[in-house]
């Protein structure tokens, strides 16, 4: 098997999933779980959302908006809500033992964030996308949301957490390529390589997150919706992966 039928093997086709981009204002891995937050559950109302009730029961995609801008009230403050939540688990479980990592909270700050436990707690103290980027802020500190955040949600709620790579296979230079998403859409032959499925062990007992990671261009990470367009489908082709 050649390096370009593997590659299709180990991706999946994009038309599996309905893409959502995210504004880039810092804050965009928040806003994307909370997108998925309110397709994954009937509810309207925040408080029932906060509350994860009904986590699976998911509205049909007709019934969303996916506007790249949407930053309807319910969706805005949930995103805050998640933020905070994540936050102050962090803050209060800073020696519990991150799932595929083998290492504490503590310990993981500074491999990703580049700062210590006590800075981060001071830095990430305020929403992202109420302070000004990158070092515009004046501190020097990146306020985005990395593989630690999505980690601690899992713990959170306890679900699984698939995130995505778009991928292209270039014929001319035979190798890959990225896959480029234009207006949530996937452009010709973009497949999804899965990078990381958290806390696979519940994968089939409760909705999955599915999420679209990519580097972000000042640095840090971009990140999307991916919804499943049938569920059952993606379920069947991931299987593999677990």
């Amino acid at each position: 098997m050649n390096s370009e039928q593997q590659f299709f093997l180990d991706s999946l086709e994009n038309t599996l999933f309905t893409i959502q981009d995210i504004n880039n204002d810092g804050s965009c891995l928040f806003r994307s779980l909370a997108n998925y937050f309110y397709y994954a559950m009937p509810s309207e109302k925040l408080a029932e959302l906060k509350r994860l009730e009904n986590w699976g029961n998911y509205k049909k995609l007709e019934d969303i908006d996916k506007r790249t801008n949407n930053v309807d009230q319910v969706r805005d403050k949930l995103s805050r809500y998640i933020y905070d939540t994540i936050v102050d688990y962090i803050e209060t479980n800073p020696d519990s033992v991150l799932d595929d990592t083998g290492v504490s909270i503590r310990d993981y700050i500074p491999m990703v964030h580049g700062m210590d436990y006590d800075t981060y707690l001071d830095v990430y103290r305020d929403f992202p996308a109420d302070r000004q980027l990158y070092s515009d802020n004046g501190d020097g500190y990146d306020r985005w949301g990395s593989q630690l955040e999505v980690l601690v949600l899992s713990k959170i709620v306890g679900c699984s957490i698939v995130v995505m790579n778009s991928q292209k296979w270039n014929k001319e230079k035979n190798k890959l390529g990225i896959g480029k998403i234009v207006n949530s859409k996937a452009q010709k032959d973009v497949r999804f390589k899965i990078y990381q499925i958290v806390n696979p062990t519940e994968i089939n007992n409760k909705l999955p997150i599915f999420l679209i990671w990519k580097k972000a261009s000042r640095g840090g990470a971009h990140y999307m919706v991916a919804y499943p367009n049938n569920i059952n489908e993606v379920m069947a082709k991931i299987q593999n992966y677990i």
